[in-house]
């Protein structure tokens, strides 16, 4: 079946706009760009309708369909940018590819899924041919994942919350350790100080008794001499 300019346009329209709802629930913002190009394409084709001549209901119609499969093709990008994004975000989080497994057993595969898509974003102009179907497998196993990945985020931040308390206990302890430590090496100082101040005492104090023995030795010394005299 052939299809008339106006025709084709209504299927380009018809396969664009389907592709904004299937992934508006993704991000809208993101497809912003491809709801402006609907926009322009309701645009042309409204002058078309309303052309003059020939040439410019065919210029118009063109400028329609162009805008049209933009549309479709910025719909697919933004979405594929959005979940890579999702992917992202998940990945700077402070969890490894082990504590992924638990949550997502076949994450590997996951990962490897992104990688094609990324690889398909940065070759973007073969959506524009027959194969663009490659994209549309991309996204939806990619679309898949993301659901998986929101069940899993609140795992993920109990994980991540879980340990902070490790860690903070760990800091906590060791500074408590730490804290410990320094105050009996004070009380040992303390001790050791408080010994050598004992001992000088002590030793003055023998000091003092051997002076007096000395002193009482040498007035005995002197009393025997004169008595001897």
């Amino acid at each position: 079946m052939i299809l008339t300019p106006s025709n084709k346009i209504k299927s380009l329209f018809d396969e664009a706009e389907s592709a904004l709802k299937r992934y508006e629930r993704i991000s809208l913002s993101n497809l912003a760009p491809a709801i402006n190009e609907l926009r322009y394409a309701g645009h042309h084709l409204l002058e078309a309708e309303n052309a003059t001549c020939e040439d410019d209901r065919m210029t118009h119609e063109a400028q329609a369909i162009d805008h049209c499969v933009r549309a479709k093709m910025d719909a697919k990008e933004a979405t594929v940018v959005s979940l890579l994004e999702c992917v992202a975000d998940l990945r700077s989080k402070d969890v490894s590819a082990d504590d992924m497994r638990m949550f997502i057993p076949d994450w590997d595969r996951f990962i490897d899924e992104a990688s094609k898509a990324r690889s398909l974003l940065e070759r973007s102009g073969i959506w524009e041919k027959d194969n663009s179907h490659e994209i549309d497998e991309a996204i939806d196993k990619l679309m898949d994942f993301r659901d998986r990945i929101i069940e899993t985020e609140p795992k993920v931040r109990s994980l991540l919350i879980q340990r902070e308390k490790e860690a903070r206990d760990i800091e906590e302890f060791n500074m408590a350790e730490k804290a410990r430590v320094e105050n009996e090496m004070n009380i040992a100082q303390e001790r050791k100080d408080d010994r050598r101040y004992v001992t000088s005492i002590i030793l003055s104090l023998m000091g003092i008794v051997l002076g007096f023995f000395g002193l009482a030795a040498s007035i005995f010394g002197i009393a025997v001499t004169l008595k001897s005299n």
